[in-house]
């Protein structure tokens, strides 16, 4: 039986109206449209994430730009721009009979449990019936301490909240390139990454006037929706059609990578490792010519097919042809395999690519050359559910440091005892979200470091500022706000988010009883509504991508 998959696509502003006179992209649009509507013909579900509600409402009031610094002015606009916004869609999904519902969120709609399981539970229904949810935040009430940020993260967040199987970030370039491709011609796409840790690629895109993102905020969105099992792909907004091609690319190399993997297991001799071939062809282990970023990470130069041939396999991706190309695999039979192509560059692009994995992994031999994109693969451990919900549905409101010791135990499934925190920072209260953030408690005169691991300055007690460069590891989704974390007492030495929780005492409870025993609660404070900082049950931790971790609780 064909699978049917749940597919989220990301639409940022310069996608939908141009930058300069506001006017809808009605091409890029319609095509879209066309698209999402085969894909459902298919069996498929799919929702639409869609910025463009300021952006239609300067058109709407012949304004030339985006105003600077005005909340309230940008409110009314994205009020103004909303409704015809989804008048617009609606109006080009009913040519096709395809109905669909509006779903507005800010961050404060899923913070509460019970309201993210409505949100949910919504979703589903929608799905069901056959509709095309279209997704915005609601920038007419939300601000800075309610928004998402940009919608690249509210994306990630509804990907993880129905359990897509793809999330597709629609952007004005093909990829993610190890360096600018406008400057420099020899860019190497990325087409595959299955580590992000190891991921080196130029994010120096800052994104369009009109919009709040960037390649930055995407890897961050990819992180996030890997995280929860969803393959994620960057790709160009202005060729919606490639989305099926590259569905069904990607659906082919996941059945051969299973495939393999079978394979390999039954027969997990070195000769076998050392003959296994990446899905363009090349050797995945480090051989001559392969870069190597890190101990588990090779980043190998895949082939690359020759350029009539990507072209005919596009020619089957416009609309007219997208539901014959998902129903039909025989379609696709006259096409040559990558390993029948010459190693021979693009006559018309002198671009090359990579393909980012971890060490020990079977990469596959699909049988088509797909459009140009960068697929995120998914971690192979999904955080979902509750677990999901603590760690990207609720803002944190502070910090709680703990030992290492405590971090092992709740590992293992203890909760967390006043015992082995540390020291706490912020100001919150009973029941509210808080960074978990492991640390050492060895004597150190000051240090300084970053809770999120965005790399950085600061100065803590005078002491001067001191460059930090955090793992790569905690670069984390969801919107973990970098921020310095204080020394008191020389008891930090350095700081590494690992997750989160809801917690049961406020930061000046907790201040109180820091490392001491669950029996001396009610002497310190005059009371004990629990033994546990914080429970088990309201605990999570954020999946270690690429490599060995907890993922989830």
């Amino acid at each position: 039986m064909k699978k049917h998959l749940t597919i989220v696509i990301k639409l940022g502003t310069s996608s939908i109206v141009d930058e300069r006179t506001h006017e809808p992209k009605i091409s890029i649009l319609s095509t879209i449209v066309e698209t999402t509507v085969a894909l459902r013909k298919d069996g498929h579900k799919v929702i639409i994430v869609s910025s463009g509600a300021i952006g239609v409402g300067l058109r709407r009031m012949d304004m030339e730009k985006r105003p600077k610094n005005n909340l309230p002015q940008n409110q009314a606009l994205a009020a103004i721009g909303q409704c015809r916004l989804m008048t617009l869609w609606d109006n080009l999904f009913t040519h096709l009979r395809q109905p669909v519902a509006q779903i507005l969120l800010t961050r404060n709609d899923i913070a509460d449990r019970t309201q993210y399981l409505n949100a949910q539970n919504t979703f589903f229904e929608l799905l069901s019936m056959g509709v095309i949810p279209i997704v915005n935040e609601n920038d007419t009430l939300a601000v800075t301490e309610i928004k998402f940020g940009d919608n690249d993260t509210l994306s990630a967040i509804t990907a993880g909240m129905v359990q897509a199987d793809y999330l597709f970030l629609m952007t004005d370039v093909d990829c993610l390139y190890e360096s600018n491709p406008r400057t420099n011609p020899d860019a190497r796409a990325i087409e595959v990454v299955e580590d992000i840790a190891a991921l080196e690629a130029d994010v120096s895109s800052p994104g369009s006037a009109l919009g709040t993102g960037g390649m930055s905020t995407k890897i961050v969105a990819a992180r996030l929706a890997t995280s929860a099992g969803v393959t994620t792909v960057i790709t160009r907004s202005s060729q919606p059609g490639n989305i099926s091609s590259i569905l069904r690319y990607a659906e082919t190399e996941k059945a051969a990578r299973a495939s393999a993997t079978s394979s390999k297991a039954a027969t997990p001799t070195a000769a076998t490792a050392m003959s296994t071939t990446n899905d363009q062809g090349t050797a995945a282990v480090p051989t001559n010519g392969t870069d190597t970023t890190s101990p588990n990470t090779a980043i190998s130069k895949p082939q690359r097919p020759l350029l009539a041939a990507r072209n005919s396999y596009n020619a089957l991706s416009s609309p007219s042809a997208l539901a014959y190309n998902l129903a039909t695999p025989s379609a696709f039979a006259s096409f040559p395999s990558p390993s029948t192509i010459p190693n021979t560059p693009s006559p018309n692009s002198t671009s090359t690519s990579t393909t980012i994995t971890s060490a020990g992994s079977t990469p596959t031999l699909p049988h088509l050359p797909p459009p140009l994109h960068t697929r995120f693969l998914p971690a192979p451990h999904a955080i979902r559910d509750r677990s999901f919900w603590l760690l990207h549905g609720i803002a944190p409101h502070g910090t709680v440091f703990i030992d290492p010791g405590a971090h092992r135990a709740l590992l293992d499934k203890a909760g967390l005892l006043p015992v082995g925190v540390v020291d706490v920072e912020g100001s919150f209260a009973q029941q509210e979200a808080v960074r978990l953030v492991v640390v050492s408690r060895g004597g150190v005169a000051a240090a300084t470091t970053l809770v999120g691991g965005a790399a950085g300055v600061g100065a803590v007690d005078g002491q001067p500022e001191t460059p930090v460069t955090p793992d790569a590891d905690v670069i984390l989704a969801g919107g973990a706000v970098p921020q310095r974390v204080p020394v008191v007492g020389g008891a930090v030495e350095a700081g590494k988010e690992v997750g989160r929780a809801v917690v049961n005492y406020s930061s000046n409870e907790i201040g109180r009883v820091k490392g001491l025993q669950s029996t001396e609660i009610s002497g310190v404070l005059g009371y004990a509504d629990s033994e546990y900082v914080a429970l088990r049950e309201n605990i999570a931790f954020f999946g270690r991508v690429g490599g060995t971790g907890t993922s989830g609780s």
